[in-house]
C-alpha cells in the first residue's frame, strides 16, 4: 500500500508539473500572438498612414496648381453670349440690346445662313464695329448644334468668364432681388453659385398670343401668354468658362455640357441626378423666356428656314408641335397649308 501510494503521489506530481509546463506554453503563446496582433495592427495603421499623408500631399499639389491657374485666369470678358442663328437676322438686334442691357458684354454669333441670303453683318455692323459682336463665319455650311456649341467654348473659354448658349427665340430674364433689378454680374457673383461649374436655366415658354402675323413690335410686347406644360423642364445653360471637363453637345443634349462637371439649378441647388436639377423646373431668381412658336406666319417661317444647323424638318410633325402649344383655328391652319402648298388632312375630319 505504502508503494502504491507513493507511486500514485509521484504519478499526480507528474501530472500537474505537465499542466503547469501547458499552462506556461500557452501563457507564452497568447502573449506571442498578442504582441503580433499589435505588431500587424500598427503596421497596418501606419501604411493607412503613409497613404493618406501621401493622398494630402498629392491633394496639396492639385490644389496648388488650381490655384495658379485660377490666378492665372483672367478673362477679358465676363460674360460671353454664344449663339448660332439661321436666318434669324430679324430678331437679332433685340436679343443683342435685351441681353446687354442685364450686363452681357460679348456677343458671339454662328451665321449659318444660306450663301444668298443677308448676312447677320447686314444688320449688327454697328456692334461688329464696337467689338461688341463677333461673327463666326459658317455662311452657306450645315453645322450640328452641339458640336458648334463644343467649338465655341473651346475657342473663348479663357477670354470669358462665363459662357452661355442659347438660340435666338431664348431670352435669360433676370427676376428682382429684394424689390431690385440685377444684372448679370450680380446673379452669377452670388456665392450660391460657388461651387457650380455649369447654371441650368429652366424654360418658360409663351404662346402665340392668337398673333396670325408678324408686326414690328417687340417679343415681349407681342408675346406675354406663358405656357405650363411638359417642355419647361428643358434648359440652357450658363457655363463657367476655364473648365477642363465639358464636352459640351458631344453625344449628348446641346441643352448642357459634361455630367461630369457641378451642374446647378438656377437657384445654385446641385445634385448628382441631372434630373433633380431640372425637374420640376424652378423660377425663382431667373428664367429663359422661350418665344418658341411666336405667330403663325413666323413658325411657317421658322419650319421653311430649317433648324440652326441647317436640316429642313418635316412640315406636319412641326405643324402638330406647333397646334400642342397653341390654339387650334382653321385661319392658321391655312397659313401653314398656303406657306407649303399642302394639306394637313387630320385637321380636316
Amino acid at each position: 500500500m505504502l508503494y502504491e501510494d507513493s507511486f500514485l503521489i509521484k504519478q499526480k506530481q507528474k501530472f500537474q508539473r505537465k499542466k503547469s509546463n501547458h499552462r506556461i506554453f500557452y501563457k507564452i503563446l497568447l502573449k506571442f500572438l498578442l504582441i503580433f496582433s499589435l505588431i500587424f495592427l500598427f503596421s497596418i495603421l501606419l501604411k493607412k498612414l503613409q497613404i493618406l499623408k501621401k493622398i494630402n500631399i498629392i491633394n496639396t499639389i492639385k490644389n496648388n496648381k488650381n490655384k495658379e491657374r485660377n490666378n492665372s485666369f483672367s478673362p477679358k470678358y465676363f460674360i460671353c453670349f454664344c449663339l448660332m442663328g439661321k436666318k434669324e437676322n430679324l430678331y437679332a438686334r433685340e436679343i443683342i440690346e435685351h441681353h446687354k442691357s442685364i450686363g452681357f458684354d460679348k456677343f458671339i454669333i454662328v451665321d449659318n445662313n444660306d450663301l444668298n441670303s443677308q448676312k447677320y453683318s447686314d444688320v449688327l455692323q454697328d456692334y461688329i464695329d464696337s467689338g461688341l459682336v463677333e461673327i463666326v463665319d459658317k455662311i452657306g455650311k450645315i453645322i450640328d448644334q452641339g458640336e458648334t456649341y463644343h467649338y465655341l467654348y473651346k475657342k473663348y473659354n479663357q477670354k470669358c468668364q462665363w459662357l452661355n448658349f442659347f438660340d435666338s427665340d431664348e431670352f435669360l430674364v433676370l427676376h428682382p432681388q429684394d424689390g431690385k433689378n440685377i444684372t448679370i454680374k450680380e446673379y452669377l457673383n452670388h456665392e450660391r453659385f460657388n461651387k457650380c461649374d455649369a447654371v441650368l436655366v429652366n424654360w418658360l415658354m409663351y404662346n402665340d398670343n392668337e398673333l396670325l402675323h408678324y408686326d414690328n413690335r417687340t417679343l415681349f410686347e407681342r408675346f406675354t401668354q406663358p405656357e405650363d406644360n411638359i417642355q419647361n423642364r428643358f434648359v440652357k445653360s450658363i457655363v463657367r468658362g476655364n473648365l477642363k471637363e465639358y464636352f459640351f453637345g458631344y453625344q449628348k443634349s446641346c441643352h448642357f455640357p459634361s455630367l461630369k462637371i457641378n451642374l446647378c439649378d438656377s437657384s445654385g441647388n446641385t445634385s448628382p441626378n441631372y434630373r433633380d436639377v431640372v425637374i420640376p423646373p424652378i423660377y425663382k431668381y431667373a428664367q429663359i423666356t422661350h418665344f418658341s412658336t411666336k405667330s403663325t406666319e413666323e413658325y411657317a417661317n421658322k419650319i421653311k428656314r430649317g433648324y440652326p444647323g441647317g436640316r429642313f424638318p418635316e412640315p406636319s410633325g412641326n405643324v402638330d408641335l406647333y397646334f400642342f402649344h397653341n390654339k387650334f383655328t382653321k385661319e392658321k391652319l391655312k397659313i401653314f397649308e398656303d406657306s407649303f402648298n399642302m394639306t394637313f388632312p387630320k385637321y380636316h375630319k
